[in-house]
């Protein structure tokens, strides 16, 4: 089932590198940067998945057996994969809006400065994510508990 699902950041980055390179020249040149901002929203996309699917995978590892300490470790890794997950909706809408706002452009509707708002919102998601990413490795190399990553807003 992972595998079906891991292909909707990919198939959205795919669509929008199509009609990012349907655009005229002079649209490319001016939106330069729409091709890297792809790339970091997918590679964003990817790792919440597997920090959502591990997150998953440790929860079904705790067993079924009660317990106070057993069901506080559940509720924090539930918690945590909840605000992954989040988080993963939060890039992939973002990518979303970029393809969609290519698409606009592409057929003419809009207007390179109107690509500029979901452009802008898509890198800051990237790299709130990527700055929570990197607080949690770190917090994991420095023997601390990460929370994981929060939901984007």
């Amino acid at each position: 089932p992972t595998v079906e699902r891991a292909a909707t950041e990919l198939l959205l980055g795919k669509a929008a590198d199509g009609l990012f390179e349907a655009l005229p020249k002079d649209q490319r040149r001016r939106l330069a940067d729409v091709p890297e901002v792809i790339r970091k929203l997918e590679r964003v996309a990817q790792s919440l998945r597997a920090r959502r699917d591990d997150l998953a995978k440790a929860i079904g590892e705790a067993g079924q057996m009660g317990g106070e300490r057993r069901d506080q470790v559940v509720g924090e890794l539930e918690e945590a994969k909840n605000l992954a997950a989040a988080a993963l909706a939060t890039a992939v809408s973002a990518l979303e809006n970029l393809r969609l706002d290519l698409l606009r452009l592409r057929a003419g509707v809009g207007s390179a400065d109107d690509l500029t708002g979901s452009l802008e919102e898509a890198r800051r998601v990237g790299e709130q994510v990527d700055a929570e990413l990197e607080v949690r490795a770190l917090l994991q190399n420095s023997g601390g508990e990460g929370q994981g990553p929060r939901a984007a807003s």
